[in-house]
């Protein structure tokens, strides 16, 4: 396995509490990502530099964009929401409100759960896992994955997961790939494009231990020669798998310990852009432990050009929406 060491200066040297969700917008040359822990979506125009950030009243877990309409399909704490292209005037001390397309009732998504990380799937539906609140106790395995159709219909499609992550699909979508951090594995299914079923899980890499150097699974990036890219939570690194499952190259932070996700895009889809994290899942977020724990440089936004490895994006699927729909 090569390794790429990343040093120097990110693309944009911020602090984000939990930085999380890079989605690169071809059309527009911009790349979103979010704080989740701050309840901002932040957009940066990959041209001229310009970094915008809206501010919302709920924790904004992924977005996505929608093939029909502006803006993005979104989850957010209570469930499924669209949210507009721009939120302006939003601020921490006036957030824009999250309008749910689909709120969940509690009997079905407990105060005590919020949402993670999600993708849409080949049919342009929405695909999102639950995880415990901040300060609810992990690894009870009683986390779900839900799914939203364009209808606004919503289909519990796994359960008993301990911490659902990152999703992603192969080029030729017969293969659904799933990282679980708690399990400390990335599972692939097989997977029918024309139904949007999947089965026959099976293990496509397992870290050995929750202290492994290689870190934890958390997002997943399938790219257009089916390379999995795996952002490894508490190791500082991504490391990116052969379909075979055999890891063939590492790009490591040396500034960044929490890496969380990444998304390949730029001109040509080359360049991997790689969100971090700086608020310790314990909430210790003073600035000499973060320096001490996670790198002087935690919550940065990075970009690693990946042109010399002949790198190419494979762009996701977008989500097909129709109107709103009231509560289930």
């Amino acid at each position: 396995m090569r390794t790429i060491t990343v040093s120097g200066e990110p693309l944009l040297d911020i602090r984000c509490h939990l930085g999380e969700g890079p989605l690169y917008q071809p059309e527009t040359d911009e790349l979103h990502f979010l704080d989740i822990a701050r309840g901002e979506v932040h957009h940066y125009n990959c041209a001229t530099r310009a970094h915008e950030v809206d501010v919302y009243d709920a924790h904004v877990s992924c977005i996505r964009l929608r093939q029909d309409q502006p803006g993005f399909v979104a989850v957010a704490d209570r469930g499924f929401a669209f949210l507009p292209a721009r939120a302006p005037g939003s601020s921490h001390d006036s957030p824009a409100p999250v309008t749910y397309h689909v709120e969940l009732e509690p009997d079905l998504h407990p105060r005590s759960k919020m949402f993670n990380d999600g993708e849409i799937d080949t049919l342009g539906r929405f695909m999102a896992g639950t995880k415990p609140a901040r300060g609810e106790a992990m690894g009870k395995r009683e986390e779900v994955m839900w799914r939203l159709d364009g209808e606004g219909k919503l289909d519990k499609v796994m359960d008993g997961l301990a911490l659902p992550n990152g999703i992603g699909f192969s080029v030729d979508e017969t293969r659904m790939y799933f990282a679980d951090t708690i399990e400390r594995t990335i599972f692939v299914y097989d997977y029918d494009a024309s139904t949007g079923e999947f089965s026959n899980r099976r293990t496509f890499h397992h870290s050995p231990s929750r202290t492994s150097p290689g870190g934890l699974p958390d997002g997943l990036l399938v790219d257009a020669d089916d390379h999995v890219y795996s952002a490894r939570f508490a190791g500082g690194k991504i490391i990116r798998f052969k379909p075979s499952g055999e890891p063939d190259l590492e790009i490591v932070f040396d500034d960044a310990r929490h890496v969380t996700a990444c998304e390949l895009g730029g001109k040509g889809g080359s360049t991997l852009f790689v969100t971090t994290a700086s608020l310790a899942e314990n909430g210790d977020d003073r600035d000499e432990a973060l320096v001490r724990q996670y790198g002087a440089r935690s919550g940065a936004l990075w970009a690693v050009d990946l042109s010399g490895e002949g790198v190419r994006a494979k762009e996701r699927f977008r989500f097909r929406s129709v109107a709103p729909r009231a509560s289930l």
